[in-house]
Parts: structure tokens; sequence; C-alpha cells
């Protein structure tokens, strides 16, 4: 009695169909998922220290993929540095999220050269099982100089809202990965040839 021999032509088309198919899913998941987001407000905030202000009302939807995702851009002076909390409340007040960020621009010459940190970008992402109204505030709990003493002026800040937003650096990992395994499978391939 003779047992069956799997066929090593087989089995490595088999692999390079399967993670080629990964690969493209992965890929057509990455260009595809801009799609799906809907902007639901962009709006500059000026606020002074110790003070706060709020986006007007917004009303969202559960997505199915993704979820809502709150961009904040603080835009301090140069050589300016702002502590801030964005919260996040429904339609009774109640707290859903909250975070603070502290966010700067600072520049200057050391030993004859050039240096510049910048750190204005924060994200904050929710998933909401149900359809509600959320109310989106930012306070501005410290604005200080590069030396720590604090300054009056007030601080600009872009906030955008997006609901359906997916974070890609999972994409960008599995399409990667998903790639490599395609190349290894053809190159092995040719090597059996």
């Amino acid at each position: 009695m003779t047992s069956w021999q799997p066929n090593g032509s087989s089995q490595s088309g088999l692999w390079i169909c399967l993670s080629g198919v990964a690969t493209v899913v992965m890929l057509a998941a990455l260009v595809c998922s801009p799609l799906i987001e809907t902007n639901l407000a962009t709006q500059t905030l000026t606020i002074a220290p110790e003070d706060s202000a709020a986006l007007q009302p917004i009303q969202i939807q559960p997505a199915a993929i993704g979820a809502l995702r709150i961009n904040i851009t603080a835009a301090p002076a140069q050589n300016r540095w702002v502590s801030y909390e964005v919260q996040v409340r429904d339609a009774q007040g109640n707290l859903v999220a909250s975070a603070i960020k502290d966010a700067g621009s600072e520049s200057g010459y050391e030993d004859g050269e050039y240096w510049s940190e910048t750190d204005l970008n924060a994200g904050l992402d929710i998933k909401s099982n149900q359809d509600e109204t959320l109310t989106i505030s930012v306070q501005v709990l410290d604005h200080t100089d590069p030396m720590g003493q604090d300054v009056e002026e007030p601080v600009s800040f872009i906030v955008s809202v997006t609901n359906g937003a997916v974070d890609s650096r999972f994409f960008w990992a599995g399409l990667f990965g998903t790639g490599s395994l395609t190349a290894l499978s053809l190159r092995l391939r040719s090597k059996e040839v």
C-alpha cells in the first residue's frame, strides 16, 4: 500500500494564493478606511488660561466599523507650553471620557545650532453603542513660557470630530506582514522550479 505524498508545488501555490489574498484585503482596508469616516465638526476654539470652551453638542450614531475620533491641535505661540483637558459629556452632563495633554512649541540656539521641539497634536477615540448627543469641551489648565512662568495670553485649539474613524496603523502592520509572507512564498516557489 502506498501512502499519498502531498505535492510541494501545490502547497506553495496554496500559500502564495492565501497570503496574496490577505495582502489584497489589507490593502483594500487601508485604502477604504478613510471613505467610511464622517466629519461631524471642525472648529477653532480660543481659550484664556484657566478658562474653557465647548463645541456645539454633536449628535452621533454608532458606527459598525471605527469609533468617534476627536483630534485636537493646539496652537500656542512660539516658546509656550500649555496643559489642557478635553472632556466629553453626554446629554445629561455625565462624563463619558476625559484626557489631559501637555502641548507646546519651543526653539532656540545652542552651541551655534538651531533646535526646535513641538508637540501639538492629541487624539481621543470613543466607541458608542447607541445614538446620543455629546458635548466636547477644552479647558486650559496651565499656560507657561520655557522657564515655567505663567503666561496670560489665550491659546487656540483646532478641534475636529469624525465618526467611523479607524486606526490605520494596524492595517499598515497587516499589509507589511502579509506582503512579506507573499514575497517569501513566491521566493520559495521560484527555488522549487
